[in-house]
Parts: structure tokens; C-alpha cells; sequence
């Protein structure tokens, strides 16, 4: 939470905590996809960093209990921000933006840039994290 937002928590205003983390989160993987940086560990090495957090697989980051969305790039029950993958193998993680022509940023694969993706994984039964 900002500075500003805790002033005006103080002055009796209310946040939705959640829109705040996962809004931080967007604006994150956008950060670092303009930055254009490699990720020696993929996509669980960029999105550990858009969540903050040490470097864990993305089988760990997908959670116990990850939560079927969809497939054929139909996707529900989605808010931007969101930790979203493939159970796999190969497991893959990404972060969910819902924009138009960038509906997910991901890194494709270890020792590469992150990218937008434009509609989705295809085919590919795609689940969102219990964890994060």
C-alpha cells in the first residue's frame, strides 16, 4: 500500500487489498517486459519476481490446489494479476494482464526475454494458482 493510500486508510477510507496486489502485480510484469531482461530460470524466475518472492518451480508456484479457468484460450474466473499455468509436464507459469493483445506476460523458456501473449495457450487446460 502506498504512502497516500495509508494517509487516507488513517482518514477512513477502504481499500479492496486484493485489487491493490494483484493491480501491483500487472504493473510489475509490464515493468519487466518493457526492461526486456533474461530470466536464466523462465517463467518461474519472472514470475517469482513480478510476485516478489524467492525463486520457487513452477509446479510450487502453481499451489496445492490450483483452480481449473479453461482452455482454447476461454478462460474464467480470472482477475489481472492473477498466477496462472500449466500443471504440465512441462509445468509453465505466467502472469494474467486481460487486456486486449496481452492477455497473459510469460518467459517461453529458461534464458529468454519476457513476452506478451496475445489470446492464450490453445489447447492447453490452463489453471490458476491456489498459492499466490
Amino acid at each position: 500500500m502506498s504512502d497516500e493510500q495509508e494517509h487516507l486508510r488513517e482518514q477512513g477510507a477502504s481499500f479492496d487489498e486484493a485489487a491493490l496486489e494483484t493491480n501491483a502485480r500487472v504493473a510489475k510484469a509490464k515493468e519487466l517486459l518493457a526492461a526486456g531482461a533474461t530470466y536464466p530460470k523462465g517463467c518461474s524466475g519472472f514470475v517469482s519476481a513480478v510476485i516478489g518472492i524467492a525463486w520457487e518451480n513452477a509446479k510450487s508456484l502453481l499451489g496445492d490446489s490450483p483452480t481449473y479457468v479453461g482452455k482454447d484460450n476461454v478462460y474464467t474466473g480470472l482477475t489481472p494479476g492473477d498466477a496462472v499455468g500449466l500443471k504440465g509436464p512441462p509445468s509453465h507459469i505466467a502472469i494474467f494482464i486481460g487486456e486486449p493483445g496481452q492477455k497473459f506476460i510469460d518467459v517461453p523458456d529458461e534464458n529468454e526475454k519476457p513476452r506478451k501473449v496475445k489470446n492464450g495457450y490453445g489447447d492447453k487446460d490452463l489453471y490458476k494458482s491456489s498459492k499466490y
